[in-house]
């Protein structure tokens, strides 16, 4: 049986996006830094306000995903959000959770098929 999918769901703009995780066990959300060599799994564009080069990563750990703020070189400046609560350590996330990088929203997703009843707790 395949596992469906996580995904984070946001709008720039009036347009809807969708990143799906498929394979992958963390993605690196941020506006990147073409300039040196960090680079976004999930890079938002330059017009957004409050959202640094890398603000947050999402995280498998097992079978539950995290949120983490920030990256090895220190917090985020405008902070990461998790249901409206700013994260210092990383912080799970399940289905609807929502996400603020800085003051962009964020929903992470996970398809019906996968959720399985269980609620996810800080």
């Amino acid at each position: 049986m395949n596992t469906p999918t996580p995904y984070l769901s946001y709008s720039v703009g009036s347009n809807e996006q969708r990143f799906y995780f498929d394979q992958r066990d963390s993605v690196r959300i941020g506006r990147g830094d073409p300039a040196s060599s960090l680079l976004m799994d999930l890079t938002l564009p330059h017009s957004i306000p409050g959202v640094g080069r890398h603000p947050a990563t999402v995280l498998r750990q097992g079978t539950d995903w995290v949120v983490v703020d920030g990256s090895k070189d220190g917090p985020s400046k405008n902070g990461t959000y998790v249901d409206g609560v700013r994260i210092a350590q990383p912080t799970p996330v399940c289905d609807g959770s929502r996400i603020l990088l800085g003051t962009f929203p964020l929903e992470f997703c996970v398809p019906r098929a996968s959720v399985t009843g269980e609620s996810c707790s800080l």
